[in-house]
C-alpha cells in the first residue's frame, strides 16, 4: 500500500464513483479500479458496495476512510511545516457567514498585529462545507455557528450568539408584541440554505412546537436575507449581530419569542488529530478571547 492508494481510495469515497475519482485526480479509470482492488486484496475486505450505479462505503471502508484521511492529513501537515520553516507559516481558516461578517475581521486584525510572520487565508461557507474541508485537511480550523457531526472533529466552544425573529415594520406581526411559536404557523419566511447552523437551530425550534412555515426564499447571503425581509417578503430568524444596525434604524423590528431565547455558541472545529502549531495555538487564543 502506498500514499497514492490512499489518495485514490479517499477520492472514490468522496465522489461515490470510480469515474468521479478519476476525473478529480486526472488519471485513467482503470488505475482507480486497480488501486481499490489492491487495497481490498491486501486487507481481504470489501471497501465499497455498488447500489444504483453509485459506490457506498462498507463498515470496513468507513473505518479505513478515517485512518486514510488522518494519514494523508499528517503527511500534508509535515510538508507544510517543513515548507513553512523556510518562509512564512500559513493558516487556512474557515468561517461561517455570521462569523465572517461580524467577528473575523477584528480577529484577523488582532492576530496579524502580533504575528506578522504568519499568513492567514480565510474561506467563507456554511457549517457543513467547513466541516468537510476540515476533515479533508483543506482547512486547518473552522469557526462555525453550528454543531459538527463527524466523530473525527474536535469542537471547542468560543462565544455565545443569539438568534432573533425579525420582520419589516409593516408586517402584521410587527405590532403584536410577544410572539408565540404558533403565531408563525403558515407564515412566509426567508431562510438560510440547508447546512447552515442558523437554519438548523430554527428548524429544531419549529419541530419542538410542531409548527409549519412557508419557505418563500432560500439564501446563503445575509444581505440578501435582510433586504428581502425589509422589502416585506417574510420573516426571518437571524443572528442579532447581523441586524443591529437595521434594528437601530427601524428598518427591521424584533419580535420577541414567548417560549424561549434561541441561543447558541460559536465553536472552533479542528480535526481530532490536528497538530497544534504555535501559530495555530495563538490563533485559537485570539478567537476565544472575546
Amino acid at each position: 500500500m502506498t500514499l497514492r492508494h490512499l489518495e485514490i481510495f479517499v477520492a472514490v469515497a468522496d465522489h461515490g464513483s470510480m469515474s468521479g475519482a478519476a476525473h478529480a485526480l486526472y488519471i485513467a479509470q482503470p488505475t482507480v479500479s486497480q488501486a481499490v482492488a489492491d487495497l481490498e486484496h491486501t486487507y481481504q475486505v470489501r471497501l465499497f458496495e455498488r447500489l444504483s450505479r453509485r459506490l457506498y462505503l462498507t463498515p470496513e471502508g468507513q473505518e479505513m476512510l478515517g485512518y486514510a484521511r488522518h494519514i494523508l492529513a499528517s503527511v500534508d501537515e509535515m510538508e507544510r511545516r517543513l515548507q513553512d520553516a523556510a518562509g512564512r507559516p500559513l493558516l487556512r481558516v474557515g468561517a461561517t457567514i455570521t462569523v465572517a461578517t461580524c467577528l473575523m475581521p477584528a480577529i484577523l486584525s488582532r492576530f496579524e498585529a502580533d504575528h506578522a510572520d504568519t499568513r492567514v487565508n480565510a474561506w467563507v461557507g456554511n457549517t457543513r462545507s467547513i466541516e468537510e474541508r476540515v476533515l479533508s485537511s483543506r482547512l486547518d480550523l473552522g469557526f462555525v455557528e453550528g454543531e459538527a457531526s463527524s466523530p473525527d472533529i474536535r469542537s471547542v466552544p468560543a462565544r455565545e450568539d443569539e438568534l432573533i425573529l425579525v420582520s419589516s415594520p409593516a408586517h402584521p406581526l410587527a405590532s403584536r408584541g410577544v410572539i408565540t411559536a404558533h403565531d408563525l404557523q403558515g407564515m412566509d419566511f426567508v431562510l438560510r440554505e440547508p447546512g447552515s447552523g442558523t437554519r438548523a437551530l430554527f428548524e429544531q425550534y419549529l419541530k419542538d412546537y410542531r409548527v409549519r412555515i412557508e419557505e418563500k426564499w432560500t439564501c446563503n447571503n445575509s444581505e440578501a436575507i435582510k433586504n428581502a425581509v425589509i422589502g416585506g417578503q417574510g420573516l426571518t430568524v437571524i443572528s442579532r449581530l447581523l441586524v443591529q444596525r437595521e434594528l437601530n434604524e427601524r428598518l427591521l423590528v424584533r419580535l420577541p419569542l414567548q417560549e424561549r431565547r434561541l441561543t447558541r455558541r460559536f465553536s472552533l472545529i479542528l480535526h481530532k488529530h490536528k497538530y497544534l502549531s504555535p501559530s495555530l495555538e495563538s490563533f485559537l487564543k485570539v478567537c476565544r478571547a472575546g
